[in-house]
């Protein structure tokens, strides 16, 4: 790429809205990095910093922006929500969306902190990375981040010695028996979830991602977003459910096929429930996708059944297909009042943040870093999203 000889006018127009949150020594790091962000092809501090051939700066100084120089992230982060909130375009608007994902950066080497070693879905197999539980806003025009949570992976050792610690009883026969890591983890997440609903104020270790979405789920009513949630079947559960409806808050979220439903008497998989729906139950449904011009078209019937542990809801089978030969899409919903259409278009505004990972990864560099410091990768998490 071209040399920088300074920060592009439209980055120092933006850059004002933060001013005050920096010194102007770290103004002007503020500045440059988030040039490199948007214009540097390698998006690393060390491409970053040598990318700017006039007033070159030493690595090691913009490295200590993100390690070691006291500015707050948070502030950052709320200032960034202020400007999108006074600004026409990006306004929450009254058909909107919030949308809970989890999204993996993938990372080579041993010094990264948090560390975890996941399946990743993207790549289809087991890699290290960074997790990370994002809330995004969604609405007809309009799509970006709000908020994130780091999903650390359960240390063993660590969690039993903090079981040990607080005198929380399991049992070390069965941890023995468990043959992977994974069997560990899950057996230890299962009391540590315990210990969290009988002790609500402790300050248990090892958040799980359901724990995290309902922490960005409590940010969010706090900020003032309460808008219906939409999410996958990863998230669809009754502890994030309960806790979107407690919050008075409308969720849709995404049910499989081999999930029960209560059915004249008895539970049957949802895949069952729908080959018994008859043809007449099936009706089109119309609705706009954003800006699109054509409408997107659907089959989907929809009845209020009890859905495994989360209550009463509103069942829906999809289809693309009028004949329905294509396998259907289920989906649930606390609010048994929604036309169809209005339903699945809120569903269907959860697709922005697919798109948005792949925004901010490639052309942004939210996976780029090479910072082995805890708190300085979550500065340039929030910058990314600045």
């Amino acid at each position: 790429m071209l040399p920088l000889v300074e920060v592009p006018p439209f980055v120092k127009k933006y850059a004002e809205g933060y001013q005050d949150l920096f010194s102007p020594e770290q103004f002007e790091h503020f500045r440059r990095y988030l040039t490199g962000l948007l214009v540097c092809e390698n998006k690393t501090i060390q491409a970053i910093n040598g990318a700017f051939v006039v007033e070159v700066k030493n690595q090691s100084s913009l490295n200590r922006f993100f390690t070691e120089y006291p500015w707050s992230a948070t502030a950052v982060n709320e200032r960034r929500l202020e400007l999108l909130r006074k600004d026409a375009a990006t306004t929450p608007k009254k058909h909107s969306v919030l949308i809970i994902d989890d999204t993996h950066n993938e990372k080579f080497g041993e010094h990264f902190p948090l560390l975890g070693n996941w399946y990743i879905p993207s790549a289809k197999r087991y890699g290290f990375s960074h997790n990370v539980v994002t809330i995004n806003y969604a609405d007809r025009h309009v799509d970006y981040p709000l908020e994130l949570r780091w999903y650390e992976q359960m240390n063993v050792e660590k969690t039993v010695e903090w079981l040990k610690e607080h005198e929380i009883k399991y049992r070390p026969e069965v941890l023995e028996r468990k043959q992977k890591e994974s069997q560990k983890r899950h057996y230890l997440g299962e009391i540590l979830k315990r210990v969290r609903l009988a002790h609500p104020d402790w300050q248990v270790p090892f958040p799980s991602k359901l724990d995290l979405a309902c922490d960005l789920i409590d940010w969010t009513v706090e900020k003032g977003y309460c808008y219906p949630v939409v999410m996958d079947s990863g998230y669809t559960c009754r502890q994030v459910c309960e806790h979107i409806a407690g919050k008075n808050m409308i969720y849709v979220g995404t049910a499989e096929a081999d999930d029960n439903v209560y059915l004249k008497g008895k539970w049957v998989s949802i895949r069952e429930w729908h080959k018994q729906l008859p043809n007449r139950a099936f009706e089109p449904v119309r609705f706009r996708y954003r800006q699109r011009e054509t409408m997107e078209k659907y089959w989907a019937a929809a009845e209020t059944r009890q859905v495994g542990q989360l209550g009463r809801v509103r069942l829906v089978a999809s289809h693309q297909k009028e004949d329905r030969s294509d396998e259907p899409r289920f989906y649930v919903c606390n609010y048994l009042q929604w036309e169809l259409s209005y339903l699945l278009g809120r569903r269907q505004l959860r697709w922005p943040v697919e798109t948005s990972y792949e925004d901010t990864k490639g052309p942004l560099g939210f996976d780029a870093y090479e910072l082995r410091d805890e708190a300085g990768i979550r500065r340039h998490w929030t910058l990314v999203f600045a």
